[in-house]
């Protein structure tokens, strides 16, 4: 299976590598971005399962973070996210004319996929999220809060270290190591970063019932990472498209380690290829019974 890397240059001069598997004679390109602590590497497996299936894939890594230029853990404006990602499926659209550009984005990737769809109707054709980072399970104390838009502001650059442990990642103990020992993985975040990030989530939740993508999110239900309950809440609100929320009870942040690939991609795929008129303008929330124990990806 063929994978190359390409260069994506942002409106401020910094390079973002894109991985790409352009497929043959593809009908849908998808757009893969991954989450706080992550980078590509970790869902080539995903990538492959579609590319397999018959997509065009293509995994971005966000500015400061794996191989692509910019500060490291650092962003001066969501709307600098929004941006990279219009010029990312720009290319994505010039190497496939024609052919539909969906999101899959993983965690806080799949509150910056949404974004740009609310700041551009057109930026993606549909949406599916993984374990979406619409809301932190973590909220920082009031003063806490306080110290971080001061930080943002007066030394924007300040390091924070990431609010989660490596027991929050998955149950699979020689995984989540493997994962947490990457040394690609995001360590660190700016202060600037983390207040840009509350503030992309927010436009989001204040914003969903904009959103014109139909939206698939696959929901880890003993997620300790991500307020379930908020996100639900957001997503009833989103009653102008067809949103399913597909929820896993048992599974943990990261769902590649908790559901086998092949289900996950077989979901993900059914929704980006499902015909229009299949697909119902209401909200639709469905528990997932586990499936037989099968061997899963870490990414």
């Amino acid at each position: 299976m063929d994978f190359t890397t390409l260069d994506v240059q942002t409106a401020d001069g910094q390079v973002l590598k894109l991985g790409a598997y352009p497929g043959s004679g593809a009908q849908i390109a998808v757009l893969v971005l991954h989450g706080l602590y992550s980078h590509m590497g970790w869902y080539r497996p995903l990538a492959e399962g579609l590319v397999e299936r018959g997509a065009a894939v293509y995994l971005l890594d966000r500015r400061g973070s794996g191989l692509s230029g910019g500060l490291a853990g650092h962003i001066d404006s969501w709307r600098q996210i929004v941006d990279d990602l219009q010029r990312v499926g720009a290319r994505i659209r010039s190497l496939h004319p024609g052919a539909p550009v969906c999101a899959l984005g993983i965690s806080l990737g799949a509150a910056m996929t949404v974004a740009t769809s609310l700041v551009h109707e057109d930026a993606f054709h549909r949406h599916a999220l993984m374990s979406p980072g619409l809301a932190p399970s973590v909220q920082l104390p009031f003063m806490r809060r306080i110290g971080v838009v001061y930080s943002a502001l007066a030394r924007p650059h300040v390091l924070y270290e990431l609010p989660f442990t490596v027991e929050q990642l998955c149950e699979m103990g020689e995984l989540r190591e493997s994962l947490w020992n990457d040394p690609l993985r995001t360590r660190a975040i700016t202060s600037r970063f983390l207040l840009e990030i509350f503030r992309l989530q927010r436009y989001v939740r204040q914003h969903i019932d904009r959103l014109r993508a139909p939206l698939l999110a696959l929901i880890a239900g003993a997620d300790a990472m991500i307020d379930n309950d908020a996100v639900l809440a957001v997503l009833n609100r989103a009653r102008r498209v067809p949103v399913r929320v597909e929820i896993f009870p048992q599974a943990q942040h990261v769902l590649t380690a908790s559901v086998p690939l092949p289900e996950l991609v077989g979901r993900i795929w059914h929704w980006f290829s499902a015909a229009e008129e299949s697909l119902e303008k209401r909200v639709v929330i469905q528990n997932v019974p586990p499936s037989p124990a099968a061997e899963a990806s870490p990414a």
